[in-house]
Parts: C-alpha cells; sequence; structure tokens
C-alpha cells in the first residue's frame, strides 16, 4: 500500500472519527502507519494499521478528566495521549509496541 492509498483510505467514512472525535480531533500531532505495511510486509490483503499521538485536551491537563489513549478495533487505530507516549518512550517500550 502505497502513501496515496492511505491516504485515500484515511479519507473514507471508517476514519472521519479521526476528524470529528471532541477529544482528540484538532490534537493529533502525529500520525502514522504501523504493523505489516510500516515493516514492509504487507500483502494486498493486508490491513491498515493506524497509530498517532495527541496533545490531551486543557480539562485532561489540569486533571478534570482522563486521557491515556483512544482505540477503534473498526480501524485498527490507536491515538496515545502525549503524557502516555512520552511516558512509554521513557520506559524504554519497545518502538513496536507503540507504533
Amino acid at each position: 500500500m502505497n502513501i496515496q492509498n492511505i491516504q485515500k483510505k484515511l479519507e473514507t467514512q471508517d476514519y472521519q472519527f479521526l476528524k470529528t472525535d471532541p477529544v482528540f480531533k484538532d490534537q493529533i500531532i502525529l500520525l502514522t502507519v504501523a504493523g505489516s505495511i510500516a515493516y514492509g510486509t504487507s500483502i494486498e490483503s493486508s490491513d491498515l494499521d493506524i497509530r498517532g499521538v495527541a496533545i490531551e485536551q486543557e480539562n485532561v491537563i489540569m486533571g478534570l478528566h482522563q486521557f491515556e489513549q483512544y482505540t477503534d478495533k473498526n480501524t485498527d487505530t490507536v491515538i496515545f495521549g502525549l503524557k502516555k507516549f512520552v511516558k512509554l518512550c521513557l520506559n524504554g517500550n519497545p518502538i513496536d509496541k507503540i507504533f
């Protein structure tokens, strides 16, 4: 799957939550592929695994709400909060588990 195919897929209805979900719609600072596409082992029938990082909103930063990560099983998408992402990196969590 090339970058143009990935971009087209991200524009479909299945991925609109990335643009409309109030928790992170304007907060995503990193969006990337994971899984077989990232490893270069994908085949025609491989799914698209998306991983991302979002800056937490003010209410989360002030401790009024919590946001560590969002998982959409339908699209195999995981969006990590920036605090959780940094914590995983600092703890030496292998990058392939994050992305």
